[in-house]
């Protein structure tokens, strides 16, 4: 799944590095030539959307606590926390960053911004 991201960011931009450090942070995506960082977290353990702290998705942490299984732990953990410190970080930093949630949406995304 991962390559078939990568080939498409390829396909519509060029030149793609993948798993770039800045600040401290990993982004899965880099593109020079836009100087955009981007992630795209199609897993569950990412939410299914970014974290603002939503009822319905402190039920799902709720649920995911419950659980109490390494997996869910370290879900809670990248969803509620990680991720979204992160994000703040990117947005201070006023990186030129992107996330992706789920495939169609990248490529409706990639679409719109078409270079090539």
């Amino acid at each position: 799944m991962r390559n078939s991201y990568r080939y498409l960011l390829i396909k519509y931009n060029g030149n793609v590095k993948t798993h770039v450090e800045h600040d401290g942070f990993d982004y899965e995506y880099y593109i020079p030539e836009k100087d955009m960082y981007i992630d795209v977290y199609n897993h569950w353990s990412h939410g299914n959307e970014p974290y603002e702290g939503k009822s319905y998705q402190m039920d799902i942490v709720k649920t995911w606590q419950q659980k109490d299984t390494p997996n869910y732990n370290e879900a809670v953990y990248n969803w509620t926390v990680k991720d979204v410190y992160k994000r703040k970080k990117a947005k201070e930093k006023g990186l030129n960053y992107k996330e992706f949630y789920d495939e169609e949406t990248f490529k409706k995304w990639l679409e719109e911004n078409n270079d090539k």
